[in-house]
């Protein structure tokens, strides 16, 4: 597929409303789908808070919001990032190997760099190969082992499909001042590091 084709095929989908929320979620290409609750259960959550000793009800109706709309733009940027054929995990797949040729990679490796159960990088790794973009080929230092090769084909479509990636992720990102930019990272660097002291995560 030419980078022409390519472009096109990534730009259709991603402008299309069933790329996301019928066709292409019912095939799998999009593996999450955005969660909205309504207006009408929040109340009801902050209405059975009320009665809980330690809970700020107007601390936690902003507490869910903010976690609602972290899931959506999760979802919103997988939509925009994900397209041609594979769903969000196996794009990033292909990035870690396609920026990391010179490693051997095992499957175990991926399912740590990113985030995946060893079951779901297996089902991951089986679609990528039905596609013709990986392989996995015998460790070279320990037989008992396997290692995920990108394939002729895929380091071609990795090196067609990343560039767009990126285009549109600065595209977006860049509306946004340096300022807000800023902010928004250590904001959310602040959740993660509270939670984290929590033992939430």
């Amino acid at each position: 597929m030419d980078r022409t084709n390519l472009e096109s095929n990534y730009v259709d989908q991603n402008n299309s409303n069933q790329y996301y929320n019928r066709s292409y979620y019912d095939q799998g290409l999009v593996t999450r789908r955005c969660l909205v609750p309504s207006n009408k259960t929040l109340d009801k959550i902050i209405e059975f808070a009320r009665g809980l000793e330690g809970i700020e009800p107007g601390l936690l109706r902003e507490g869910l919001e903010i976690a609602d709309l972290h899931r959506r733009l999760e979802a919103a940027i997988e939509q925009l990032l994900a397209g041609v054929g594979l769903n969000f995990t196996q794009l990033e797949i292909l990035e870690v190997l396609f920026h990391n040729q010179d490693t051997a990679l095992t499957p175990a490796m991926l399912s740590e760099e990113v985030g995946l159960s060893r079951s779901a990088m297996t089902s991951a790794l089986d679609g990528l190969e039905r596609l013709g973009y990986t392989t996995r080929l015998p460790h070279p230092s320990d037989r008992r082992m396997l290692v995920v090769c990108l394939t002729e084909q895929g380091r071609q479509f990795a090196g067609q499909m990343l560039p767009l990636r990126y285009q549109k992720l600065c595209k977006v990102i860049g509306t946004l001042s340096k300022e807000s930019r800023a902010l928004l990272l250590q904001t959310y660097k602040d959740v993660l590091g509270l939670l984290t002291k929590e033992g939430q995560v």
